[in-house]
């Protein structure tokens, strides 16, 4: 992954994760809300990247439209998903949700909990 922090002004992290506010990364963090505005000013920051969290996003126009809103004219979007046919991607669609958490627990067992991605109840 890009290490932005220290190459741009300002380096801000945002997650519907409160973990975000620990991550040392980044110049400021902020946590999002589902369902409410992103908490920046219109046309305000110059780029956005996202990796591999596009596809956990289940209201994607009302994220386009935050993303518009708040990207600077001519501001970039820069985004990384998965797959849709690679190993990882049919496995997940073919596999019920459901069950992702115990096969996760089978196929890693070490795997620290936090390490696993789930929304945050609203």
């Amino acid at each position: 992954m890009t290490r932005l922090k220290g190459k741009v002004a300002k380096l801000i992290g945002a997650d519907v994760d409160e973990a975000v506010l620990e991550n040392p990364v980044v110049d400021e963090a902020v946590t999002l809300r589902i369902g409410a505005s992103y908490p920046f000013e219109a046309g305000s920051i110059d780029l956005i990247t996202s990796w591999a969290t596009l596809e956990h996003i289940a209201n994607a126009e009302e994220t386009a439209r935050e993303i518009e809103r708040i990207l600077k004219p001519g501001g970039w979007f820069c985004a990384w998903t998965p797959n849709k046919w690679g190993y990882v991607g049919m496995g997940a669609r073919l596999i019920p949700n459901a069950l992702h958490q115990k096969l996760l627990g089978f196929f890693a067992p070490k795997r620290d909990e936090v390490d696993t991605f789930r929304l945050p109840t609203a």
